[in-house]
C-alpha cells in the first residue's frame, strides 16, 4: 500500500506565529521544525503500522524545505522544493492521502494562522464550494481517485475538513484561541495520538468516501490586490476569464492540471 503525506507548517503541533515560526528568518523557525518531524514522524509510524509499504512525503510550505531529513523516518521518501509539477499519473498512484499540519482557509478570523496558499489570495471556490488549503486536497484527491483519509492541525480546520467530509479522521493538535493563539498539547501527547489514528485511518482507509465531482471544472478565485491579478493574468498557460480587477476564473475537464497550472502562475508572480 502506498501512501501520500502532505505537509504543511501552520498547522502543526505548537505553531501560532507566522513570523517568529513559519519563515526561515524566524527565531524559532528551527523549533517549529521540530515540532514538524514529531508530528510527521508520528503519522508515518501510524501508516506504517496500518500496513503501508511505501510511505512519500511532500513538503508544501513555503520553499518547500522545512522537514529535517536526517531526522525523518528512514522509511520515507521526501519530494522537497517549492513550487513543483508532479505528474498526475504519479499522484494517482497512491491508495490513501494524509495531510499534517494544516490549517484553515483565508477570512476565518476566529482561526489561528488561517489563509489560503498566497496572502494576495481572498478565497477560492472549485464548482461554487468555498474551500481553504484542505478543501483544495480534499477536492484533487477525490478526482484522483485517492482518498484523503486523515489529518491533522487546528481545532477550526478540523470543521472545515468534516464540513466536506464527515468521515475523515482527524487529531486537532491545538485548540483554536486568537489568530496567533491557541490552547496547545504537548508533543508526547499529540505523538500517541497521531501515530493511533494514522494506523486507524489506513486500516479504514477503503470507508471514507471521496466527494463526488461533475465536470466542468470551475475554479474562482478572488484576490486582494489589482496589481497581482493583473500579472497572473498575463500568463498564458491555461484558459482563463477575468470577471473583475480582483477576480480569476478558470475552467476546464481535469481538475488536477487547472490547478496545477493555477498554483504555478501565482506562484511565479510572488
Amino acid at each position: 500500500m502506498k501512501i501520500l503525506i502532505v505537509v504543511d507548517l501552520e498547522g502543526i503541533s505548537g505553531v501560532v506565529n507566522e513570523k517568529i515560526q513559519c519563515l526561515p528568518n524566524g527565531f524559532l523557525y528551527n523549533e517549529a521544525r521540530k515540532s514538524l518531524i514529531s508530528d510527521l514522524n508520528s503519522a508515518i509510524e501510524g501508516v506504517l503500522d496500518g500496513g503501508a509499504n511505501e510511505v512519500v512525503v511532500y513538503d508544501t510550505h513555503y520553499m518547500g524545505l522545512n522537514i529535517l531529513v536526517n531526522e525523518l523516518n528512514e522509511n520515507a521518501k521526501l519530494i522537497l522544493g517549492n513550487p513543483i509539477i508532479i505528474p498526475e499519473e504519479f499522484m494517482r498512484s497512491f491508495d490513501a492521502k494524509i495531510l499534517v499540519g494544516f490549517h484553515a482557509m483565508n477570512e476565518e478570523k476566529e482561526s489561528t494562522l488561517s489563509h489560503t496558499y498566497s496572502h494576495e489570495i481572498r478565497s477560492i471556490k472549485i464548482n461554487g464550494v468555498r474551500v481553504g488549503e484542505i478543501g483544495v486536497e480534499i477536492f484533487l484527491s477525490s478526482y484522483l481517485n485517492v482518498p484523503t483519509v486523515f489529518i491533522t492541525g487546528d481545532s477550526v480546520a478540523e470543521k472545515e475538513a468534516k464540513d466536506l467530509v464527515d468521515e475523515i479522521k482527524f487529531v486537532a493538535v491545538k485548540k483554536v484561541m486568537g489568530k496567533e493563539s491557541a490552547l496547545c498539547r504537548s508533543l508526547k501527547d499529540t505523538q500517541a495520538e497521531i501515530k493511533r489514528v494514522a494506523k486507524e485511518s489506513i486500516l479504514e482507509h477503503k470507508r471514507i468516501k471521496s466527494l463526488t465531482l461533475s465536470k466542468p471544472f470551475r475554479i474562482e478565485t478572488s484576490f486582494l490586490n489589482c496589481e497581482f491579478v493583473n500579472k497572473v493574468f498575463k500568463m498564458n498557460k491555461f484558459y482563463r476569464k477575468k470577471i473583475s480587477d480582483k477576480k480569476i476564473i478558470i475552467e476546464g475537464e481535469n481538475l488536477y492540471k487547472l490547478w496545477i497550472n493555477f498554483k504555478d502562475a501565482i506562484w511565479s508572480n510572488l
